[in-house]
Order: C-alpha cells, then structure tokens, then sequence
C-alpha cells in the first residue's frame, strides 16, 4: 500500500482543512450543532450514533481550532453540563480555501 504524503505545494490552510475537517467524526459534529444548535456531548454523541467520550475529545480538537465553542471555559467544566455551538464563520474561513484549491481556483 502507498505510504500517505504531502504535495509540496498543498497551501498551510488546505492541509490545516484536511486535518481539522477531514475527520468524519469532527465533521458531524460540525454539521450536527450546524443544524441543530448549541448540545451537550451526550446529546450530539446520540444524534451521530458515537460515544461520548469520543466526541468530547473531538469537540476539544474543534474548540482549539475556533470551530466550536463551550457555553463553560475549560477550567471550570467538571461536573457541569457543558453545551457547545458551531462557530459558524470559523467554518466557512477554514473551509473556502479548501474549496476554492479543489476548483483548481
């Protein structure tokens, strides 16, 4: 099987799309809190049929990259229901450079 590489000339904020993005479990969460609003981690983990635990550590991925947002700062989250939001112009900044590099734009 081929080993995985980079183009040389794959623009920073393409690679940065694939990495953040590429993910089929980030990318339902996207959507989800897109479509549905603000949820806690139990409430999305339902809706995309995944455990908990494995989309609170996505959602922590999204959170550092300004994709989502906590209603509670992360120091004060234990033992709290913590909702999240789609940042909704974070995804379309990170998003359109991918696009326009796939049109061949």
């Amino acid at each position: 099987m081929p080993r995985l590489t980079t183009p040389p000339d794959l623009p920073e904020g393409v690679a940065r799309a694939i990495e953040i993005i590429g993910n089929r479990v980030r990318a339902r969460i996207v959507r989800e809190l897109a479509v549905a609003g603000p949820r806690t981690a139990p409430e999305i983990a339902q809706a995309i049929n995944a455990r908990r635990e494995i989309v609170y550590q996505h959602l922590v991925t999204l959170e550092a990259a300004a994709l989502v947002v906590a209603d509670e700062p992360a120091g004060r989250r234990h033992g709290r229901t913590v909702r999240w939001s789609v940042q909704a112009d974070q995804v379309l900044l990170l998003t359109e450079e991918f696009a326009r590099y796939l049109a061949g734009k």
